[in-house]
């Protein structure tokens, strides 16, 4: 089996499976972090808890196993109960707070926008300009790549340079957004003619 046999060409979804067993493979680590962190005060021994820490029942059964008295074990059920109530009331506090809600909202737009047309730009460049597929994922992969990493690495420049207020770097992002609209669609414009059939799945030539 060569790159070109069809089973090769054929098999593009084998990329998404191992990306995901990788991606599966790196969240592994998190899993043996604690639910909590803590952390000891500079003057003395005593614990604090950090924010969004343990729960009021947890607090319950650290007071009681002081005190030295028989403290029922938690089942599985009420630990899976308290995570997900836990998990909801997190999720509401996020939501409720306009600066992330209005990040989010933002940040969906334009992962449909960017995924959409880095999803169909090599099928576009391959079509309007008669470049192989291969030739047009790798241009493909240039432009989108190349412009995602240049952009991050100019963006972290400039806020770091400047330190502009939130208002100024509020007004750099919709400019930018609104820049990068119109140069999608002004990149719609140029192509190449509709060629000329002879016959049946043949090109004159």
């Amino acid at each position: 089996m060569t790159l070109s046999s069809d089973e090769w060409v054929g098999a593009w979804w084998l990329g998404f499976i191992i990306c995901g067993f990788l991606y599966l493979a790196g969240a592994v680590p998190l899993l043996f972090f604690p639910k909590s962190l803590q952390k000891q005060q500079q003057h003395g021994t005593h614990q604090i808890e950090m924010q969004n820490g343990y729960s009021h029942d947890h607090d319950d059964h650290l007071i009681a196993s002081l005190n030295g008295e028989q403290v029922p074990k938690t089942t599985f059920g009420r630990q899976l109960k308290e995570a997900t109530e836990e998990f909801a009331r997190m999720a509401a506090e996020l939501l409720r707070n306009p600066v992330y809600a209005s990040m989010v909202i933002g940040w969906m737009f334009g992962s449909y926008l960017t995924g959409g047309y880095s999803t169909y730009l090599p099928k576009y460049i391959e079509t309007q300009f008669g470049r192989s597929a291969s030739a047009a994922d790798m241009y493909a992969g240039i432009v989108s790549i190349g412009s995602v990493a240049f952009s991050t690495a100019l963006g972290g420049y400039l806020l770091t340079k400047f330190n502009p207020s939130p208002r100024k770097a509020l007004l750099l992002l919709i400019v930018s957004w609104s820049t990068i609209v119109v140069t999608y669609l002004i990149g719609l414009l140029p192509g190449c003619g509709h060629p000329a059939f002879k016959q049946p799945n043949t090109f004159a030539q």
